[in-house]
């Protein structure tokens, strides 16, 4: 983390007139997140009268890769769903407020982070319901993505553990054949 310290506030620290400096092919991770909010619908309710789990990680996926396909600027394609977090089932009745945001790049690969929060339709409260760590891969090499803050230092440490988990995946399948 120090070192992407230094190539963003310099190793004398942020100075008073230039609190960070972007570097050359790379973008603030605070620019790369996209958000929606739908309603589903009773007809993608399961037996227990809540929203399919599939519906759910469905809209995430969909979410996930529009950011990262808006990042890229290319066509990107999913390689890696490193890990779905069910942590409260969403209501028939409530919204759902999807966040995807682009957490870690490396070379052609994007690292994504998806929340699913739940908004009740009478007192507007939010409930985290869902995360998702998900990997694309590109054609091209895609620009860096750098935290600006230490909230999005940590999502940056965390998207590269999962990345590296995808990469150790790929080269154990290899070793396999």
């Amino acid at each position: 983390m120090y070192e992407l310290f230094t190539r963003t506030k310099g190793a004398d620290g942020p100075s008073p007139s230039d609190m960070s400096t972007l570097p050359p092919n790379c973008r603030w991770m605070t620019k790369w997140s996209r958000r929606t909010l739908m309603h589903p619908f009773p007809e993608n309710r399961n037996e227990s009268n809540t929203i399919f789990g599939g519906f759910i990680i469905r809209r995430a996926i969909e979410i996930s890769y529009m950011t990262a396909s808006l990042y890229s600027n290319q066509r990107c394609m999913i390689r890696f769903i490193a890990d779905v977090t069910f942590t409260h089932s969403v209501p028939v009745h409530s919204y759902m407020k999807l966040k995807a945001y682009v957490v870690f790049t490396h070379e052609n690969y994007i690292q994504l982070l998806t929340v699913v929060n739940a908004v009740d339709g009478n007192s507007f409260t939010e409930l985290k319901c869902n995360v998702l760590h998900l990997t694309y891969s590109c054609s091209d090499v895609v620009p860096e993505v750098l935290p600006r803050s230490y909230h999005e230092a940590l999502w940056y440490l965390t998207g590269r553990r999962y990345f590296q988990r995808f990469r150790e995946s790929v080269s154990h399948d290899m070793v396999n054949e």
